[in-house]
């Protein structure tokens, strides 16, 4: 059943529709309580209308409620009213994987500009061009983050495709629908719901059914028996196949026969780049294995694999076949330097204008000694790249500590702290996936986001303290004042909330006048009443600039 705008289910308000899918309708919703717009999925009426199915299904929807992680959509809640029973889920604005891929939307800031669209050969289907190298690596490794995420927790996604990956307007990758596949099938026990499941395809076996899209599911999806983990690395390797070869693995007139080929069908691994790196040829190959005992057996590996690429350690590429004669290999750091390099310029504005910004609202009151060093991580930690994860080093106001984003071994990224007199590292425990961090004044405590929240840690000791909610922040600064300002998401201006926590209050809004799409990186000067922040349009470098305002937001004067 279709709902009209204005339809409420539960705080959530229903704004307009933006598709529908397997679970049913989606629709952009409001939610009344905390004020953000959320995805809203209301769910079939024959899953609504069954019971255990519904019990089964909530217990699912609880466990899914759990998974944290800034590559995964997060679930808000589940409302039901009136018969109508719907999910409640992070909303990602952006574009999918599958439009991008098909060419309908601009590449993700940074990235390479694209080949040139691969020609159709006899029976093939040609969705586009391959992305750019290094923006495929990108994705590709925050999709193996989230699946390694959620494996490690013992969830499978089973629906792992293009379409339900969606890519922010910053270039963050969030896996859609996580492990809803499994919440919405059949009862394997009882032939019979079958024939109400929602999937794309459902048919009884003895060992189960078949879940999941028929161009993505592994061979053992596909012969209905049961499935583990595995059954999203071949997914994954479905998912990177259609990145470097802008074509799907599998195709076919219909359900059936795109199964058969799933089943018996051998890639076409001519359609890979030949200047593809060796070890992520590799890496598809294990991934596209039919037997699952022979198959990649941990997304993590994957990961590592995808991260040596990215740092450029890779020295040979490999043919798709031997009759392809290899092209010169890429030089991965200049992928490295394209995607770190609109940051680095940011960053040296971001300089230039706090000298020009000191100079209009008078000078510091001491000039300090420049002090030159290089800090490298401890043994087997390893920084995160601003380029890539989110934020950098940040030294503390009294000059005494840095922060920054890093992982032990292969752990997932956190914050940690080193004393600048010191050669070891503290992690912050209860930081994993925190992004752009800053400093109190006092440089006691850092501040950074995390799955929604804008969070503060007292770096001596203790667990994080939520200050606010932020859907996707990009950046903040601490006053002396105890005031924070900050960016609470992508696509949003600037907001301030008291440092010891509450509600948020907007404070410098969008210049639609400047086509300014987002405001991010605001940084008090000195004198503790004046701020720079960044705005524009992270795809045009003409709309943007270094602007300055006043502590209450007002003042606003523009720099350069």
């Amino acid at each position: 059943m279709a709902l009209n705008p204005g339809t409420k289910l539960g705080p959530y308000e229903v704004l307009s529709s933006l598709g529908a899918g397997g679970m049913g309708e989606v629709y952009r919703a409001r939610d009344t309580k905390l004020n953000r717009d959320v995805a809203l999925k209301v769910l079939p009426e024959v899953l609504a209308n069954d019971p255990e199915r519904m019990a089964r299904f909530k217990r699912e929807a609880q466990v899914l409620a759990s998974l944290n992680h800034p590559n995964i959509a997060t679930i808000y809640g589940f409302e039901e009213s009136e018969g109508i029973r719907g999910l409640a889920m992070e909303l990602v604005e952006g574009h999918t994987l599958a439009e991008r891929i098909a060419g309908r939307h601009p590449r993700t800031p940074g990235s390479s500009p694209p080949g040139k669209p691969k020609s159709a050969g006899p029976g093939d289907v040609v969705l586009g061009s391959p992305l750019p190298m290094d923006e495929a690596l990108t994705i590709a490794k925050q999709i193996a983050e989230a699946l390694e995420y959620a494996h490690d927790r013992g969830i499978v996604h089973r629906d792992l495709k293009p379409a339900n990956i969606k890519i922010a307007p910053d270039g963050t990758a969030k896996v859609l629908d996580f492990g809803l596949a499994k919440a919405l099938e059949a009862d394997p026990t009882n032939p019979s719901s079958v024939s109400t499941s929602p999937t794309l395809t459902a048919m009884a076996t003895q060992a189960g059914v078949i879940i999941g899209p028929a161009a993505y599911m592994s061979p053992e999806q596909a012969r209905g028996k049961s499935v583990d983990r595995r059954a999203d690395i071949w997914s994954f390797g479905c998912v990177l196949y259609e990145m470097f070869s802008g074509q799907r693995l599998f195709e076919g007139e219909t359900v059936t026969d795109v199964l058969a080929a799933v089943v018996r069908a051998e890639p076409d691994w001519a359609a890979l780049p030949a200047e593809m790196p060796r070890r992520i040829h590799e890496l598809i190959r294990r991934c596209l294995t039919k037997d699952p005992r022979q198959r990649l057996r941990d997304i993590g590996e994957g990961r590592i694999t995808i991260e040596k690429a990215i740092i450029g350690t890779e020295e040979e590429p490999t043919p798709a076949t031997a009759a392809v004669t290899p092209a010169p290999a890429p030089q991965p750091q200049q992928s490295v330097l394209q995607r770190v390099l609109p940051w680095g310029v940011a960053a040296i504005a971001i300089l230039a204008a706090v000298a020009l910004a000191i100079g209009y609202f008078g000078k510091p009151a001491t000039t300090a000694r420049p002090i030159r060093s290089t800090i490298s991580p401890v043994e087997n930690v390893v920084f995160a790249s601003s380029g890539t994860y989110g934020g950098g080093v940040v030294i503390s106001p009294d000059g005494t500590r840095l922060v920054v984003p890093a992982r032990e071994g292969s752990e997932k990224y956190s914050l940690w702290v080193r004393q600048l007199d010191s050669l070891t590292m503290q992690k912050l425990e209860g930081t994993e996936g925190g992004r752009y961090p800053f400093w109190s004044p006092d440089s006691r405590f850092v501040a950074f986001f995390v799955a929604g929240k804008l969070k503060k840690i007292d770096v001596t000791g203790g667990p994080p303290q939520s200050v606010c909610d932020a859907t996707s922040g990009r950046g903040g600064t601490w006053s002396k004042n105890d005031v924070i300002v900050f960016s609470p998401d992508v696509s949003a201006g600037l907001s301030s909330v008291p440092a010891a926590g509450g509600a948020s209050t907007a404070l410098v809004p969008l210049d639609k006048s400047r086509k300014q799409v987002s405001l991010r990186w605001p940084e008090f000067l000195p004198d503790g009443r004046h701020f720079l922040y960044w705005g524009g349009d992270p795809y045009s470098s003409e709309n943007s600039g270094i602007f300055a305002a006043s502590a209450d937001g007002k003042d606003i004067k523009f720099l350069f």
